[in-house]
């Protein structure tokens, strides 16, 4: 079992598990990886290993905010004294 930063075991995945993971195809994964778009590990004999944490972390970062909260902040932010 692998342990993370916080020394709680990780879910280490192959790129197939990845690919399922996140529903893309085992091929758009690997163009991700190439242009190092998605955090991955590069393990012994170059076979490609995935972190379930570090996925889930990377989904989260691409989250859009609907533009009504955009709005708000902006409004927000014009309007502090």
């Amino acid at each position: 079992m692998v342990k993370n930063e916080k020394g709680k075991s990780a879910c280490l995945m192959n790129a197939q598990e990845a690919s399922e993971f996140l529903g893309i195809k085992l091929s758009t994964l690997y163009h991700m990886t190439s242009k190092r778009k998605l955090p991955f590990y590069k393990l012994t004999g170059g076979k490609l290993s995935f972190m379930k944490s570090d996925l889930i972390e990377w989904v989260k970062s691409k989250k859009v905010n609907p533009v009504s909260d955009l709005t708000q902040k902006t409004l927000d932010r014009w309007t502090e004294k």
